[in-house]
């Protein structure tokens, strides 16, 4: 989606599909995250021109958390002990503390 960008909404962390809502993803969502989980979800929104959302949308590639060196994860900006992380079909930004933690913030990049 052009104008469209991945970020975390840092003003609305729990801002999260309720389970009783209908969505393509509404299954994964509500059955295999943890419900303590369900926070700094990712959301590709429109571009907004201001501090917040630049901040939000930024994310710092750094070294892949799990050491595959043909991989990458992304620090979030707006709290760098939060990564990228993929959860259930979901990407959030949490914090990383354990070895399953590092295989879900580490990501493929190609090149199109």
């Amino acid at each position: 989606m052009r104008g469209h960008f991945l970020r975390i909404d840092s003003a609305n962390p729990t801002r999260y599909p309720l389970c009783t809502e209908a969505s393509n993803r509404i299954f994964e969502a509500c059955n295999y995250v943890a419900e303590a989980d369900r926070t700094y979800l990712g959301w590709i929104d429109p571009y907004a021109d201001n501090a917040t959302f630049r901040s939000d949308a930024t994310f710092h590639k750094v070294a892949a958390l799990n050491g595959d060196t043909s991989m990458a994860s992304f620090s979030w900006h707006g709290d760098a002990t939060r990564y990228l992380r993929h959860l259930g079909y979901q990407i959030v930004a949490h914090p990383v503390s354990s070895a399953d933690d590092m295989g879900t913030a580490s990501f493929t990049i190609e090149e199109l």
